[in-house]
């Protein structure tokens, strides 16, 4: 076994497990992702089969799959791009996104569906073509309607957020994955066109294409994070960009109005609080109020948040210890679950809510 297959599987595996972190959060655009990281993972594991031959009966079960992924990248990308920026749920019109991959499985089931013993006998007598129908240059049109989808969602989302710079920089990174992506599959059909595609050539192609999908498995990992206030640059140290614009004397003031409405509306008891609902209270847009925070107190939303729900809790740790479960302070203090509340708590304090409530009882 070759560096290049070792290195392939190594990306392959990890593209398994991403899909299955990302299929199990309740986000209807991580499960897109989740689907379309799959895809890749599988079409990876399908170049390892194809180029090692190190399993031929698995290889011959999966022979001509590769059409399957490709016909869902473009439709599946642009789906979950449009899911975050427009929080537009799928509906049935969205159907026309997947008809490329019911087009392919149409053509592909004749052989598709045989039985594994009948489909390796029929692929070591190399009549695999004799139980699908045939289309020229599939796999070029296929790469084509890729190509066209990229421009759509680059022309499409590319200004999306514009009152919005962190998340504006974060569809921006995202999209050039995507582009990076396409462009590996594009040279891969021009080098095979051509006639001078070797082995060596696929195996960096792919890299190539996985790299940019390990770029845009981070980018959506990170997301929750920018869109709650955590800064671009905190997250993707080589993006510069300019202040937003608030001036040091509107910043200081801004500061002022954001403990005043800390300490007398106490926001932060609300367990669903977001950064864009507490720069509604202190109207202005959500990147200002980002700046303040990150500025003034050194932190992103979620800690500044955090560090006043934990306070309360601990007020109630010490004064209604006979009265409260620790899930009921929990729901009093701002969390929305007991997990996160603990996780929080030892953060600040570096001992569980537990042993706190012990030590001060």
């Amino acid at each position: 076994m070759n560096a290049w297959i070792i290195i392939l599987s190594l990306f392959s595996l990890l593209g398994f497990v991403l899909s299955t972190i990302f299929f199990f959060k309740k986000e209807e655009f991580n499960k897109l992702f989740a689907i379309l990281i799959f895809m890749f993972a599988f079409n990876v594991f399908f170049n390892i089969l194809f180029w090692s031959q190190l399993e031929t009966r698995l290889y011959a079960f999966f022979h001509m799959s590769y059409f399957v992924p490709l016909s869902l990248y473009g439709g599946l990308f642009y789906l979950y791009l449009r899911s975050i920026v427009s929080k537009k749920p799928l509906t049935k019109k969205d159907a026309v996104h997947f008809i490329p991959f019911l087009f392919v499985m149409v053509l592909h089931s004749g052989f598709y569906f045989l039985k594994p013993s009948i489909k390796y006998q029929v692929f070591s007598e190399r009549r695999s073509l004799d139980y699908i129908i045939q289309v020229p240059y599939l796999e070029q049109v296929l790469v084509l309607l890729l190509l066209i989808y990229t421009i759509v969602i680059y022309q499409k989302f590319k200004g999306a957020f514009k009152n919005d710079k962190e998340l504006n920089l974060w569809v921006h990174w995202t999209i050039i994955g995507f582009i990076g992506f396409t462009l590996s599959f594009i040279v891969y059909e021009i080098l095979m066109l051509t006639g001078i595609l070797k082995v060596e050539h696929d195996y960096m192609i792919t890299i190539c294409s996985a790299i940019f999908i390990g770029i845009i498995s981070y980018l959506v990992n990170i997301y929750p994070a920018v869109f709650n206030g955590k800064s671009i640059k905190d997250t993707l140290p080589f993006v510069k960009y300019k202040k937003t614009g608030l001036r040091k004397e509107e910043s200081s003031i801004l500061k002022e109005k954001l403990e005043e409405i800390i300490a007398t509306e106490r926001p932060y008891l609300n367990c669903d609080l977001r950064l864009m609902h507490l720069a509604q209270m202190l109207e202005i847009p959500r990147h200002h109020a980002s700046q303040v925070i990150n500025e003034h107190y050194n932190t992103n939303f979620f800690d500044f948040i955090n560090h006043y729900r934990v306070k309360e809790s601990e007020k109630l740790l010490k004064t209604e210890v006979q009265h409260y479960t620790m899930e009921s302070i929990a729901y009093q203090s701002g969390f929305n679950n007991k997990v996160s509340f603990y996780k929080a708590f030892k953060r600040f304090n570096g001992v569980t809510p537990t042993v706190y409530r012990d030590q001060n009882a």
